[in-house]
């Protein structure tokens, strides 16, 4: 099939304005780079995501444009109008995008000031206080809850207070036959030995 000389005109400036597409694709890219700050690793994939997308649109414009011939004049088209679309309007979006985001950053950052700020100041006020007296409600309880004569079992259920009343009972007995000091009435009562 032949081309005419108008045809590869007209494919060479639907090259160009394919070119000046892909510069609005890789815009945006850079924008979203300039919004969020982008670790090395995903700059790398993005890029390779717009040259993916550069070669799908590039394929279906050469096979709708150019009956799936690859032209070498459309790819110089290509890059005439990426690189005219970077230098001109490319760089003046990028700038206007960055103006844009310094604006909005000032109104919110006014905004914070004038209305969360001092909400935030006075929760602090509020909080603080109320979570030095619950820290000290806690630690009240975990003293006293240690240190507490109502134990939740019973004691004369527990074993191993039994053994301690009973070796408590012995020790106070023997002491008081080593001393000499033991009462003349439990001797009456009890008539048990020393030992």
């Amino acid at each position: 099939m032949e081309i005419t000389i108008a045809g590869q005109t007209w494919t060479f400036l639907g090259g160009i304005l394919l070119g000046a597409v892909l510069g609005i694709c890789y815009d945006l890219f850079r924008v979203a780079r300039i919004i969020i700050s982008h670790p090395p690793a995903l700059v790398a994939v993005e890029d390779i995501l717009f040259f993916g997308i550069c070669t799908v649109g590039t394929f279906l414009y050469l096979l709708g444009a150019g009956y799936g011939e690859i032209r070498l004049f459309v790819l110089v088209g290509e890059l005439v109008g990426f690189s005219l679309y970077h230098c001109t309007l490319g760089a003046l979006a990028v700038r206007l995008v960055q103006a844009i985001l310094n604006i909005l950053r000032r109104i919110f950052s006014l905004l914070w000031r004038l209305l969360l700020a001092p909400v935030l100041r006075l929760a602090g006020w509020i909080i603080r206080p109320v979570s030095k007296v619950v820290k000290n409600l806690a630690n009240y309880a975990k003293s006293h809850g240690k240190n507490s004569r109502f134990p939740l079992q019973r004691r004369y259920n527990l074993l191993y207070n039994l053994k301690e009343q009973l070796w408590r009972k012995r020790q106070k007995k023997n002491e008081e036959c080593r001393s000499g000091l033991k009462d003349e009435k439990r001797w009456k009562q009890k008539d048990e030995p020393c030992g």
